[in-house]
């Protein structure tokens, strides 16, 4: 199981290849018997088969028990990672958050990595950006491996930084997503994006 947090408290400024197989293929047609047959020349090499398909990336774990559980979280007074952490109000589900979430999940899952920078280099505030949502102050917390919300807030509970990002009472709003691909390493990725809007 593995977990990582990074934390926004800034707005940054707002910031496919694609490729084409060609083939040519001639084509004689042959006369009488009296046409002299034509000498042939050397084999076309047959074009490079495509790359697979990615394994399927689905929805997984229930959303309403993801937020249910970080609420339940944030209702208890806790020590993460000796920082002492006073109860907090509860969270309210945002869909844009939700939106950025899931397209970060999305694409750890089908491009089989974990990080909180996309595969096309994409930031947590681009990401959020590009979802609509404006903000004063943004977090993230991402794992991978768990198939449950409470087992992957469990996960974040254990460690320091996830567990203070949850816990902080800056934030009000969350979104969350779960993407599974069997063919991926952890098979299960999991992102919260935590919010304050302006």
């Amino acid at each position: 199981m593995h977990t990582t947090f990074v934390n926004v408290f800034t707005h940054p400024a707002r910031v496919a290849m694609l490729g084409a197989l060609c083939a040519a293929v001639a084509a004689c047609g042959g006369g009488g018997n009296s046409d002299p047959v034509p000498t042939p020349g050397p084999a076309p090499s047959p074009a490079p088969a495509p790359a697979p398909a990615p394994a399927p990336v689905s929805a997984c774990g229930d959303m309403n028990e993801l937020l249910n559980v970080i609420n339940a979280v944030r209702a208890v007074a806790r020590s993460c990672g000796g920082a002492a952490m006073p109860a907090a109000a509860a969270l309210s589900w945002n869909v844009k958050l939700a939106r950025a979430a899931d397209a970060h999940s999305s694409d750890m899952a089908t491009h089989n990595f974990f990080d909180h920078v996309g595969s096309g280099g994409s930031t947590l505030a681009q990401r959020v950006n590009a979802a609509g949502y404006s903000w004063q102050a943004i977090a993230e917390n991402i794992a991978a491996g768990s198939s449950t919300a409470t087992a992957t807030v469990n996960q974040w509970v254990n460690s320091p930084g996830h567990c203070q990002a949850m816990m902080s009472a800056t934030y009000v709003h969350v979104g969350g997503a779960c993407r599974y691909n069997a063919g991926a390493q952890y098979g299960y990725y999991w992102t919260i994006d935590l919010g304050k809007p302006f």
